[in-house]
């Protein structure tokens, strides 16, 4: 599910310093999106509110946020990892798909202290990469 910020927003222009309509700064051309494996609509709730955030702050690829506020309680995904999913051109522009990926408490405390490639290579290896699965146990941390 891809949520686009364009239609609540009003375009990409806004809150960076590249020029845009009528001499207003322009977003950060990205829009978030979710994966799950099954239709569920905890992700793009979860992005919609989100989105408002997004046109106040920028969010960068390797940059995490707390989500347990946001997650059922029996959830094991406490945070986002944000990350660059694909990259594409509209209207002229580049622009990129932020993937909000949900990760563990452990795998969190394994990015800030490794980094958030490392944390994507496992998570990769380990077949969870590019799904959120509220459900899921943390991915081995050792290799």
């Amino acid at each position: 599910m891809v949520y686009d910020r364009r239609a609540e927003a009003g375009g990409l222009c806004g809150a960076l310093p590249d020029a845009g309509r009528d001499g207003e700064a322009c977003y950060a051309g990205y829009e978030l999106m979710i994966c799950h494996r099954s239709p569920q609509d905890w992700g793009p709730n979860v992005i919609s509110r989100l989105a408002p955030y997004t046109q106040q702050a920028y969010i960068g690829a390797g940059e995490s946020m707390d989500i347990e506020s946001a997650t059922p309680a029996e959830s094991r995904i406490k945070a986002f990892l944000f990350d660059t999913y694909a990259r594409f051109t509209l209207f002229g522009q580049e622009n990129e798909l932020r993937l909000c990926l949900g990760i563990t408490t452990p795998e969190l405390a394994f990015k800030v202290q490794h980094g958030p490639d490392k944390l994507l290579e496992l998570l990769k290896r380990q077949g969870v990469y590019p799904f959120t699965d509220l459900e899921r146990d943390s991915v081995q941390l050792d290799g």
